[in-house]
């Protein structure tokens, strides 16, 4: 708990079990990251003990799957830049993305505060016919260096087993093997390189240049 420090920083896993060690005005601010997830329950007990003068949220994802509002916590937006904005101002790079019907079967996968359940999400995603699919996908649209983006480091490592060249970086790879592996895909040593990493309720989808690229399937 704190002890007077200025700055206080706590997952909200932690700080839920933690609220008794608290004044409710022990703060003048509360900030929270991937605010998307704000309206969630664990969240909302959190925003209903403290009393803070003002309550900021950052996320760059505020269009939750459920639908579920926003609103319900914030009352103004501040500050909005949407992807169409970085890309018009040069910030980001312009894509062409495609949806891209590889197979799979979510309606079974539950979800978790707007994301799906991992483990369920990785057994829909490594069964064989979509793992080709996925293959057969970067067959065809590919076109320099791509980035793949996987479920977890098992989905990683199946895909990567079907493209020649292919490396897999997890949050496992060494620092210097990681700075490698991207030196060297940089350099086109690499053809393709799968990262692990989460999914939200996006679809598979890549861009004119090969690189996949996560749509909202709103």
């Amino acid at each position: 708990h704190s002890n007077g420090e200025e700055v206080v920083s706590a997952s909200v896993q932690s700080l839920i079990r933690r609220l008794d060690k608290f004044d409710p005005y022990d703060f003048d601010m509360i900030i929270t990251d991937e605010a998307h997830h704000a309206v969630a329950a664990s969240y909302r007990k959190i925003y209903d003990y403290f009393k803070p003068r003002i309550h900021l949220g950052f996320t760059a994802t505020p269009d939750r799957a459920d639908k579920d509002d926003l609103n319900k916590i914030y009352e103004d937006i501040l500050y909005l830049k949407d992807m169409k904005w970085g890309i018009r101002e040069g910030f980001l790079t312009d894509i062409d993305c495609y949806q891209i019907d590889v197979g799979y079967d979510l309606t079974q996968v539950k979800t978790q505060m707007g994301d799906y359940k991992m483990d369920a999400l990785a057994d829909a995603m490594l069964k064989p016919a979509v793992v080709d699919a996925v293959v057969d996908a970067y067959g065809k649209h590919r076109h320099g260096q791509t980035l793949i983006f996987a479920v977890n480091v098992a989905h990683a490592y199946a895909l990567a087993k079907k493209i020649p060249g292919a490396v897999v970086v997890t949050g496992e790879t060494p620092k210097e093997k990681r700075a490698q592996i991207l030196e060297d895909f940089r350099n086109r040593k690499i053809p393709c390189v799968k990262y692990r990493c989460i999914h939200r309720r996006n679809r598979y989808s890549i861009d004119r240049n090969g690189h996949h690229c996560e749509t909202d399937t709103k």
